[in-house]
C-alpha cells in the first residue's frame, strides 16, 4: 500500500475516513491524496470562457475548495505524511477512477452516509457506486474509529476456488496488524447453500493460508448481509472485508448485492477487495 486516495467533500463522515486513511498512511508509509469534485452547471464544458467567467458563483466554488483543501492539507496531524490534493468537475465516479489510474492508487479510504428509502433502491450510495466499479480494495468508514488497528476481521465468503486470491490480500492486510481472522459463512435456506461438509473442508484450505489466528465459523441466519453484520457484531469486529465480483454471472451478481447492502448498513469499517483489481495485480501489502 503506496498511495491511498480519500474521496472528500469535507464532511463529517469524510473526516471519518481521513482519521483511517491518516492512520493507515502512517501505518504502511504511504502517501495521502484527497479528491473533490465540484458540483457544476449542466453543460458546464460547453460553455465559452465569457460565460463562466460571467458566472462568479462557480468561480467563488472554485476558490472555496481550493481553499479547503489547502486547509486540508496543511493540518499539523500530516507532518511527515505526504499530502496531495486534487479537485475537479463532473461524474464522481469516472472521475474517481480516472485519477486512480492517473496517479497509481492501490487503496481507496471512503467516508459513506449511507442511503435508505426509494434513494438506495434507485441510486444508492456513492460509497456502493465506488465499491461496485473501482478496481482499487475500498474501505468504506461511516462512523468514527477510535484506533486504527484492525485486530478482529472478518472475511465474509462462500469459500471458493475464486475467492482465495481475494483472501490472500485480506492475509497481508491481517498480518501487518497480527489481527485474528474470522472466517464466515452465512447458512440460509436458499439453494446457494453448499452442503456442510464440503464447506468446512473448503474453510479449512482457507485457514491454511494464514499463520496467525484464524477460526472458521458458520452461522445461521435468512438474510446474508443481516447475517455478516449480526456475527461481526457479537465478536465485535473491527473490520468486516469482503470480495465485490461487479458485473458478473447471477450467483456473484446475488453476493454483489449483499457486498453493497454491507456497505451501506454496516457501522463496521467494509474493506471490499474487487476481483478484477485482484487480476491487475493489485495488492495490499507494505
Amino acid at each position: 500500500m503506496k498511495k491511498i486516495l480519500v474521496p472528500t467533500d469535507f464532511s463529517t463522515c469524510a473526516e471519518h475516513a481521513t482519521v483511517v486513511a491518516l492512520g493507515l498512511a502512517k501505518e504502511f508509509k504511504a502517501e495521502l491524496h484527497f479528491y473533490h469534485r465540484i458540483l457544476m452547471p449542466p453543460r458546464w464544458q460547453e460553455l465559452s470562457t465569457e460565460e463562466r467567467l460571467s458566472m462568479k458563483e462557480i468561480e467563488s466554488l472554485i476558490k472555496s475548495a481550493e481553499e479547503d483543501l489547502l486547509a486540508l492539507k496543511s493540518q499539523p496531524r500530516f507532518k511527515g505524511i505526504t499530502v496531495k490534493t486534487v479537485h475537479s468537475h463532473g461524474n464522481l465516479i469516472q472521475k474517481i477512477e480516472e485519477y486512480i489510474d492517473y496517479a497509481g492508487i492501490d487503496f481507496v479510504v471512503m467516508g459513506s452516509h449511507g442511503a435508505s428509502g426509494m434513494t438506495e433502491i434507485l441510486m444508492g450510495s456513492n460509497a456502493q457506486k465506488v465499491v461496485r466499479f473501482t478496481k482499487s480494495p475500498v474501505l468504506v468508514v461511516k462512523k468514527p474509529v477510535k484506533e486504527v488497528q484492525f485486530k478482529n476481521i472478518v472475511f465474509a465468503s462462500n469459500f471458493n476456488e475464486k475467492a482465495k486470491p481475494i483472501f490472500e490480500q485480506v492475509v497481508a492486510f491481517a498480518k501487518h496488524f497480527e489481527a485474528h481472522i474470522h472466517l464466515l459463512n452465512i447458512e440460509t435456506s436458499s439453494f446457494f447453500t453448499e452442503p456442510k461438509f464440503l464447506l468446512e473442508e473448503a474453510m479449512a484450505s482457507f485457514e491454511a493460508m494464514y499463520d496467525g489466528e484464524i477460526t472458521s465459523h458458520i452461522f445461521q441466519k435468512n438474510n446474508l448481509d443481516k447475517g455478516i453484520e449480526v456475527f461481526s457484531k457479537q465478536i465485535n469486529a473491527d473490520l468486516i472485508a469482503v470480495a465485490s465480483h461487479g458485473n458478473r454471472p447471477l450467483r456473484q451478481l446475488f453476493w454483489h448485492s449483499v457486498v453493497e447492502a454491507i456497505v451501506n448498513h454496516s457501522d463496521i469499517p467494509v474493506l471490499s477487495i474487487n476481483a478484477k483489481g485482484v487480476k491487475a495485480g493489485i495488492h495490499i501489502d507494505k
